[in-house]
């Protein structure tokens, strides 16, 4: 179940073992990111050193067992939903850490654990902690006050005690009037305690339009993410993040790690999906925000109704065999973040995706376009004629030689 507190309870334990550990990994949201992507983080984290190497999971088990088989390792696998992130980043019947090493599973799916040591189920908190953790972020104190405790008692209820919920209605209490207060628990009533993300939803619509943006980039796209660089996409968009990020720290939306990192959590991510997904009346093309690669590829076929796109995520392992037209991407005129990952694909096939075409020519048919993110960039692209006055960001462009390009000789 989402918002018990496994990724809280994940978190205590490494914080507090971590001092036994020279070696230690966090892997966060491992349910929506790259295994390959999430086997360099592991690989960089342990041995404290940058890894872009590995291409392909078969490369990264590999690479693990024989760095980690003596390393005493702590890791932390956060979200796992698919038996295949287990097999490639810590194997199942097989020793490929160190002895004395630790590792954390959280999962909702309880099938995923079934040959771990020690099982360990979350379930809701008892009334008491209950009342206490949403009095912290309703009253910045262990208790409410005395005129509250009935309303308090009465949202904790409502929100059947799920860490996650109580945590975000109690952050968007904070400081209204009775009132509010009042209209905010009739309202909640009438949603059904399973139905947690329509509860969370009620601080979403309290949000300004600029933190709206914000918050639904992060679900769709930015979780993990360094936030001081998407910071200059977001101020070229007008957006105003650090206003907007503050605003949705202290209302528990978002929060920042200790390495500057996006962090959210998941069901507060599927909700701002669901929100993308009902604002586009679930066609994808109406969508502002598409993440899905195959979906992102139908929108690219479609080229109606294009124009509500604002961000959009490739993948080259599932369209490699595809060749886009400039048509295509002409008609997202709002563009503003393109993401292209290289996935799995041989690089010796490189050649059978092309997007050079699609931008060379005219990149003025996308004026807004503020981010490409380009992993396993394809060093044969023409990229002097990307580059343009407001094209702030460009990531992820591995395996160039930018001594080829007289735009960065200085």
């Amino acid at each position: 179940m989402g918002g018990v507190g496994k990724t809280t309870l994940a978190t205590f334990i490494y914080n507090k073992l971590s001092a036994d550990f020279n070696s230690r990994c966090f892997l966060s949201n491992v349910r929506d990111t790259n295994i390959v992507t999430l086997q360099n983080q592991l690989i960089s984290d342990v041995l404290k050193t940058k890894c872009l190497s590995i291409t392909n999971i078969n490369e990264g088990i590999t690479e693990i067992k024989e760095r980690f088989s003596s390393i005493k390792v702590l890791l932390v696998l956060d979200d796992v939903d698919h038996k295949t992130q287990v097999d490639a980043l810590v194997g199942v019947g097989e020793r490929r850490f160190g002895r004395g090493s630790k590792i954390i599973i959280t999962t909702r799916d309880g099938e995923l654990l079934k040959d771990v040591d020690l099982k360990h189920e979350l379930t809701e908190m008892d009334f008491d902690h209950s009342l206490q953790l949403f009095s912290k972020h309703a009253f910045r104190r262990d208790c409410p006050p005395a005129e509250y405790i009935p309303l308090s008692e009465k949202a904790v209820e409502i929100c059947g005690r799920l860490p996650l919920a109580l945590e975000i209605i109690a952050s968007f209490l904070n400081g209204k009037d009775r009132k509010i207060w009042e209209t905010t628990l009739k309202k909640l009533e009438t949603i059904p305690n399973k139905e947690v993300k329509s509860k969370l939803n009620i601080s979403f619509e309290a949000l300004e339009p600029e933190e709206k943006e914000i918050f639904l980039d992060v679900c769709c796209f930015f979780a993990g993410f360094d936030v001081r660089i998407v910071s200059h996409m977001w101020d070229s968009c007008g957006f105003f993040p650090a206003y907007a990020l503050e605003v949705l720290q202290q209302k528990s939306l978002i929060k920042i790690t200790e390495g500057n990192r996006l962090w959210i959590h998941d069901q507060l991510r599927d909700l701002g999906r669901d929100i993308v997904c009902q604002n586009g009346k679930l066609r994808p093309e109406r969508q502002s925000r598409v993440w899905d690669h195959e979906q992102a590829n139908d929108v690219l076929i479609a080229k109606e109704g294009t124009e509500n796109v604002e961000a959009i995520r490739l993948k080259f392992d599932h369209l490699s065999q595809r060749f886009f037209k400039e048509e295509e991407f002409a008609s997202l005129s709002n563009l503003r973040f393109l993401q292209v990952d290289r996935g799995y694909l041989d690089m010796d096939n490189i050649q059978h995706f092309s997007l050079t075409n699609c931008f060379q020519r005219n990149l003025s048919k996308l004026p807004k376009l503020r981010w490409v993110s380009w992993h396993y960039f394809v060093r044969r692209f023409p990229l002097t004629n990307w580059f343009q006055r407001n094209l702030l960001i460009f990531p992820e462009l591995r395996f160039l030689s930018w001594h080829e390009f007289p735009i960065f000789s200085n």
